[in-house]
């Protein structure tokens, strides 16, 4: 009898550890979603047409309400559009790489250190950055910071 008990105590003690167990986010499914969103922020193939619609307003389901309202009073998301207007260059996002994936700090959610694989006018260009997500509807992740670091390409600058 005491055997059984004993059998049955391990067995729910699995059950109960299988089942707290956290699930691993997908390195793929991350960069599925970071292209996406960059794809929206960053192709920008005819300079003339940088402003034909409020990129904000699109990529408003990837983004939390802070880091929405951070967007709409720095215009951050309008960066490469910006760049694109002045220079002239037409910017296309060919590939994004995950350099590092990991739980933040914090323990909520993840952090994201990212390469862009840019043609930026006639120019291949890489653009690091760093993105904290977090999982959430509808688009699976919910971006609550994102930042790039500033490269100059044909002396201009872009953020």
């Amino acid at each position: 009898m005491k055997k059984i008990m004993h059998v049955i105590l391990m067995v729910i003690s699995v059950v109960i550890l299988s089942a707290c167990q956290k699930d691993e986010v997908s390195e793929e499914d991350v960069k599925a979603f970071v292209t996406e969103y960059k794809s929206i922020t960053h192709d920008i193939p005819v300079p003339e047409e940088a402003f034909d619609f409020d990129v904000l307003e699109k990529v408003k389901p990837y983004l939390n309400d802070e880091w929405f309202k951070m967007n709409e009073r720095d215009k951050r998301v309008y960066f490469p559009r910006s760049y694109v207007s002045v220079s002239g260059n037409a910017v296309s996002l060919n590939d994004v790489l995950i350099d590092n994936l990991e739980e933040n700090p914090d323990g909520e959610g993840y952090a994201v250190k990212y390469t862009l694989l840019l043609t930026v006018g006639d120019e291949e260009v890489k653009k690091e950055g760093d993105m904290k997500i977090i999982e959430g509807k509808p688009k699976g992740f919910i971006i609550t910071y994102d930042w790039e670091k500033q490269i100059t390409v044909n002396r201009y600058h872009f953020r």
